[in-house]
Order: structure tokens, then C-alpha cells, then sequence
């Protein structure tokens, strides 16, 4: 009968120091350090070539790394998409993620950054156009005040204030006309309180 052959055996030194360099692969891996983990796990293999573990670790990090990077691509994918649709919160939302699931990637670091500045761009302009917008009701008040058209000059800074409450032409007009336009609307209330009810026959 053939005997059988002595079966491998590794030293313990071999084992811990191989142990050893597993446990910094792991560690390397729950922080989604793929190029980490792998040269961790040469080490191991240098350290305990014989360890019967090393090539289904390495087919978890090389498993792992493929969903990290479909995971960081789906963020980007869909960061471009609100790009294109100038919807920037939610851009910078998904970058964001990607960010957070590869701070060293410049590719990413380059587009948060492309974003936050589109996004602050358009800010300004809505800004600026929303106060075109307010100083054109408040000319359009104006000009109905000079008339006596309170009830449509209060009309037209409503619209305003909805807009923008702090737009420096609508505080304008309020230092100059406030007190004017609040006792229109007094004695209109007490005239209103004043009218005698008539009652049907």
C-alpha cells in the first residue's frame, strides 16, 4: 500500500506572524482600503505561504473593491445627471457619498468642487434676479401710491415681500411710506367698524 503523504504542516511562528498581517488586511478592508488590504495580504502570504485562507481573502477584497467602485460610480452617474438638470443640491448630496467612499479620488474632489461653484453661480443670479423683480414692484407701488391707490400699492409690495422680505428697495420704500400706508389701513378697518349694518326688510 502507498502511504500517505505527510500532511503539510506550518510552523506556529508562521501562523501568528501570517495572523498578524491578515488582521491588518481586515482592518485595511472595513475601511475600504482595497490597495491596503492586498499588500497586507502579500505580506501574509509571504509570512504563511501555506495558509490554506489566503486566496478566498483575497477573492472577499477583490469582490468588495468591485461593488466599492459600481457603488461610487452609481453616485457619480447620478451627481452628473442632476448636473445636467441644474439641480445642484442634490448633486453635491451624491457626490458627497462618493466622497465619503473615496476622499482621495481627484476626479471626485474636482467635481464637488465644480459643483459647489455652479451652485453658488446660480444662487447669485436667482439673487439678482429676484431683486429686479421686487425693486419693479415696489416702482409699480409707487406709482399707485402717487395716485392714492393704496389698496393696490400694498398689492404690489406683497408681492414683493414674498419674494425677498430683506430686498433693500422694498426697506426703502417701508422707511419712507410705513407709517403712511399703516394709517390708511387703520382708518379703512375703523370706517369699515364704523358703517352702520343695514338689515334686509
Amino acid at each position: 500500500m502507498k502511504q500517505k503523504p505527510e500532511p503539510i504542516k506550518r510552523s506556529p511562528e508562521e501562523i501568528e506572524k501570517g495572523a498578524i498581517y491578515l488582521k491588518q488586511a481586515d482592518t485595511l478592508l472595513k475601511e475600504a482600503n482595497f490597495s491596503g488590504a492586498m499588500e497586507a495580504l502579500a505580506n501574509a502570504r509571504n509570512a504563511d505561504p501555506r495558509n490554506p485562507y489566503l486566496s478566498a481573502y483575497e477573492e472577499r477584497i477583490q469582490a468588495l473593491n468591485k461593488a466599492h467602485k459600481e457603488k461610487v460610480q452609481g453616485y457619480l452617474s447620478k451627481a452628473k445627471q442632476y448636473i445636467s438638470e441644474e439641480r445642484y443640491e442634490p448633486a453635491l448630496e451624491m457626490v458627497s457619498l462618493a466622497f465619503e467612499k473615496n476622499p482621495s479620488d481627484a476626479e471626485i474632489v474636482h467635481l464637488k468642487n465644480e459643483i459647489k461653484r455652479a451652485k453658488q453661480a446660480k444662487e447669485e443670479s436667482m439673487r439678482a434676479s429676484i431683486s429686479i423683480k421686487v425693486a419693479s414692484y415696489v416702482a409699480v407701488a409707487e406709482g399707485m401710491l402717487a395716485q392714492g391707490d393704496y389698496i393696490g400699492a400694498i398689492g404690489e409690495l406683497l408681492e414683493g415681500f414674498i419674494l425677498d422680505p430683506l430686498n433693500e428697495s422694498l426697506l426703502h420704500f417701508e422707511e419712507r411710506h410705513l407709517e403712511e400706508i399703516l394709517k390708511f389701513q387703520e382708518n379703512r378697518i375703523s370706517g369699515a367698524r364704523s358703517t352702520p349694518l343695514t338689515m334686509a326688510a
